[in-house]
């Protein structure tokens, strides 16, 4: 074989192999392109994955909200229940006055008062026309289910109460007492100081 045809051939070697050469790049970005669309299609799983199960994170790591809550109605503190059994016809002035102060503006009314020096000064002078006693927390509740309304009393909103305190009653079943309305307690009668006997007095006038 001359050189000539050698060289010829390998001039066509040459030049084939130029030809395949841009096939083999074209096969490498070919692949490296469906590499690509798989990473991006594998990215967006995981994104619409993260944005199902977001929600249920959330709710995980918020804690319930607490329902609110009304304020107690029953205030803190030793109360006392305050209760008018006797007219106000021919009353002296400075009782009139102390009775009027409590509230207490016709029979059978009751009020409610936190317990200090300055109530018990004013339920010893208007002792001859009134009951009280110390008013439990079951008792109370009653009372402003049955006969409590609402106030617009800035210190009633304040205090977190929100009704009135005082109730208009009905005459007590089987009455006051044995020996009627102008004797005191301890003596069978109505008037003065009862402790916590004024709970089933109260029960009684609902």
């Amino acid at each position: 074989m001359s050189p000539e045809s050698n060289g010829k051939k390998t001039h066509a070697q040459a030049g084939d192999a130029g030809q395949n050469k841009p096939t083999v790049v074209a096969d490498k970005s070919t692949k490296t392109a469906d590499k690509s669309v798989k990473a991006a299609v594998e990215s967006v799983k995981k994104a619409a994955a993260a944005d199902v199960n977001a929600p249920k994170a959330v709710s995980k790591a918020v804690p319930k909200a607490t329902p609110k809550t009304t304020p107690q109605a029953v205030p803190t503190g030793k109360m006392v229940a305050i209760v008018l059994v006797r007219g106000l016809i021919n009353i002296r002035h400075d009782i009139k006055k102390t009775i009027d102060s409590l509230s207490l503006r016709r029979n059978n009314v009751c009020v409610v008062r936190k317990e200090t020096a300055e109530l018990k000064g004013m339920l010893a002078k208007a002792k001859d026309y009134i009951t009280w006693g110390d008013i439990d927390s079951e008792t109370y509740k009653l009372l402003l289910e049955k006969k409590g309304k609402k106030s617009s009393s800035a210190d009633d909103k304040a205090n977190g109460k929100g009704v009135k305190q005082y109730f208009n009653m009905n005459p007590p079943r089987k009455g006051y007492g044995r020996k009627g309305i102008k004797n005191s307690f301890n003596k069978g009668g109505a008037l003065g100081y009862r402790g916590n006997k004024i709970n089933d007095l109260i029960r009684r006038m609902l």
